[in-house]
């Protein structure tokens, strides 16, 4: 998508070298998250109702997430949301990266930040919402196929 935001400045260690960082309030998908110590990146982080995430609370650390295959979890934490990480060489690690994409919003100057790759698309989506309202249902089916089609 693109670069995204920055994240994971704090990490909170767990057991057996696992750990979480908080995450922003305005997280609306992971990019990207990797620790100095992994052999690649997670790009995309399971729940906590995923059967994969029972495994991740084993105590046996072959049976989690490993430097060679790490699994990220998003949870809910007393402090808010949170990235769990699983897992790992040591607690000497650090975040090599973290990005992600926030919700939009309307920013200060009145604009919204709308990722450059799926900025077509959002025109088209709102061009065929716009000729919805105005009763040209026919014309917004054909510019809503459209922006599912920039998506790809």
């Amino acid at each position: 998508m693109e670069q995204g935001h920055n994240f994971g400045d704090a990490i909170y260690w767990g057991d057996l070298e696992s750990g979480w960082v908080l995450l922003p309030h305005d997280f609306m998908r992971l990019i990207v998250f990797e620790m100095s110590d992994w052999e690649k990146a997670v790009f995309t982080a399971i729940s906590t109702t995923d059967p994969e995430y029972a495994l991740q609370r084993q105590r046996i650390k072959a049976l989690r997430g490993t430097a060679q295959k790490p699994v990220c979890v998003i949870t809910i934490r007393p402090e808010g949301r949170a990235l769990e990480f699983y897992s790992c060489k040591s607690e000497r690690a650090y975040v090599r990266r973290a990005q992600y994409l926030p919700y939009p919003k309307i920013d200060r100057d009145e604009g919204i930040d709308i990722c450059e790759r799926c900025y077509t698309a959002v025109v088209y989506a709102a061009a065929s919402l716009v000729l919805l309202t105005l009763g040209e249902s026919e014309k917004s089916s054909a510019l809503s196929e459209i922006s599912k089609t920039a998506l790809q």
